[in-house]
């Protein structure tokens, strides 16, 4: 275990090597990387990335993130939640809903989506043949001894075999939106004959009502088999849910309204005012909605999926603005990093704007090659990276035959641009090496990352903030510490820590910046050392000192330290 004795030999050793030789200044060079990776786990041999089973990712503004796993092998899928940082109560790290579940506790479940008021939403049962799941809101609490949530259930429509949750929004009343089997009769063309079948309707849930009552939402009126689908919401400033999904005509014949004929989709934005109504197609093109967001600043509604290029089957990622036909759109499959042959692609999620730049984000991957992507709006227009290039992460799991942990998609981004999906690496020991599916978690690293405590100065607390967090990164859990990027805390990271001794670029120096530089080593070498070996010194009394503004100060509290 790492302790004060450690910190104290650091310092003496750095200064016998000569290492800490730079002016108060002085600073570490920029960061190697743009984004953390924080492993959150195997998610099971079987992994799928499909929204109706495992492969459904959530992240909050808080960073906490909900999906799906096996948590043994052979087990079934269970929802799971990731505290990066402890949360209600509980250590950071990932967690089993499963055992939340009432009288559901064997059956299987499924988390997609989590607000900020800690209200998870997803299903129980029914995940390998979909028949038989109930959408369901988990609660997450302090106030409970077993486990940190309670479960409500939303139940299914009367007649029905299946429902799940797909949204909740980070509004108060939080309001839910997901997929329901409706036994309904549609007439089918051209014949007028009536049509007795079973059909995907979306649903609408206010959490707050005393009883859940699953709303559907009626997407259209059309003469032929049709199903609708919610896949996001969000509220806007006049209290407006809007919601983002698609609308499939599930027939061989031509429906009126759907330009690509029998079997198309077409995206759409709904409502909850009234009769549910709905803003219609936004392209001319088979299309799904997927994500959506709110820009106060603007008053604007944005949403994110793929539409189909004209007369072909390739997906291509779109950007839609506004609530109106005809919608404003940009093609994001038009924008692809350097490197990328085509424009297959599609976009699953969308913040309101970074909350430092306040651009849009977007996230997903390229449909081709499966590789997870960014998209960025800036005053010039689209940018997109590729999460999988040089200098955005830090693979720190062992290589297989020159590849390195691999991204495949991004699946959701909040407003600090905290993303989350899925991706593969090489976690055994296996001869030869096995691909194993893991979920992700990437975290932008600041300009002054060594700057542990948020102060604006690298200096004694972030020492200790690094002791706080020594050995191996474990799953689930941010790993701030690590400043050197390879997985541990350990003395190496205190070495860089060292080396960026300081005020942060750009911060005024208020503060510590007297403990910067040789004289501070001097004092430790000239007696410092000794005392605090020996306890005649605490580092609470050595913290008191490096807290004065003035140097001279510092210097004169310091040395009056060895003389009590």
């Amino acid at each position: 275990m790492f302790n004060c004795r450690l910190i104290v030999w650091c310092f003496s050793i750095v200064t016998l090597l000569g290492v800490l030789l730079i002016p108060v200044s002085a600073q570490a060079d920029p960061p190697p990387y743009r984004y953390r990776v924080t492993d959150l786990g195997y998610l099971g041999d079987d992994f799928t990335p499909n929204v109706s089973t495992m492969g459904s990712f959530g992240i909050n503004e808080l960073g906490q993130v909900v999906f799906a796993k096996r948590f043994q092998s052979g087990q079934e899928i269970h929802a799971a939640v990731c505290f990066p940082e402890p949360a209600y109560g509980k250590p950071a790290g990932v967690y089993d809903l499963t055992g939340f579940t009432l009288e559901n506790e064997a059956q299987p479940s499924i988390a997609r989506d989590i607000n900020s008021a800690g209200l998870i939403v997803g299903q129980v049962g029914g995940i390998e043949q979909e028949f038989g799941s109930e959408a369901v809101v988990w609660e997450l609490r302090e106030d409970l001894e077993i486990a940190p949530a309670n479960l409500f259930q939303l139940g299914v429509i009367d007649g029905a075999e299946w429902s799940r949750g797909n949204a909740i929004s980070d509004s108060v009343p939080a309001y839910v939106v997901g997929d329901s089997e409706y036994l309904g009769k549609c007439y089918r063309l051209p014949c007028d004959q009536p049509w007795d079948g079973l059909f995907t309707r979306a649903f609408q849930v206010d959490v707050s009502a005393e009883h859940f009552i699953l709303d559907i939402l009626q997407a259209r009126d059309c003469s032929c088999l049709f199903s609708s689908h919610a896949r996001d919401v969000v509220m806007d400033a006049e209290e407006t849910f809007w919601i983002n999904g698609f609308v499939s005509a599930d027939t061989k014949e031509a429906c009126p309204g759907f330009p690509d004929g029998p079997y198309s989709r077409g995206s759409y934005l709904y409502t909850h005012l009234q009769a549910q109504a709905h803003t219609g197609i936004r392209t001319d093109r088979h299309s799904e909605g997927r994500g959506i967001g709110y820009v106060e600043s603007s008053d604007d509604i944005v949403s994110v999926g793929f539409a189909r290029e004209n007369g072909s089957y390739v997906k291509q990622a779109f950007f839609w603005r506004g609530t109106t036909i005809p919608t404003e759109y940009f093609v994001l499959g038009d924008v692809m990093p350097t490197g990328h042959e085509g424009n297959e692609s599609e976009a699953e999620a969308i913040n309101n704007g970074n909350s430092e730049t306040g651009q849009l984000q977007v996230v997903g991957w390229d449909d081709d090659t499966d590789q997870a992507l960014l998209w960025e709006e800036t005053a010039s227009g689209w940018t997109v990276t590729d999460l999988n290039a040089e200098g955005i992460i830090r693979d720190y799991w062992r290589e297989i035959g020159g590849d390195e942990y691999f991204l495949w998609q991004a699946l959701d981004i909040n407003n600090d641009g905290w993303i989350v999906g899925w991706g593969d690496g090489e976690f055994d020991t296996e001869t030869p090496p096995t691909l194993e599916p893991h979920a992700f978690l990437l975290t932008p690293v600041p300009e002054c990352y060594h700057d542990l405590t948020g102060d604006s100065l690298v200096d004694i607390n972030d020492i200790f903030a690094a002791q706080g967090q020594w050995g191996e990164c474990e799953i689930g859990v941010l790993c701030s510490a690590d400043v050197t990027f390879d997985g541990l805390v350990n003395i190496d990271d205190i070495f860089a820590i060292l080396a960026a001794w300081g005020p942060c670029p750009g911060s005024k120096g208020s503060g510590n910046s007297n403990s910067s530089g040789n004289w501070f080593n001097e004092w430790m070498n000239t007696g410092g050392l000794t005392a605090l070996e020996t306890g005649r010194v605490t580092w609470e009394q050595v913290e008191q000192c490096l807290d004065y503004e003035d140097r001279e100060i510092t210097k004169q509290c310091l040395n009056s330290l060895l003389t009590q």
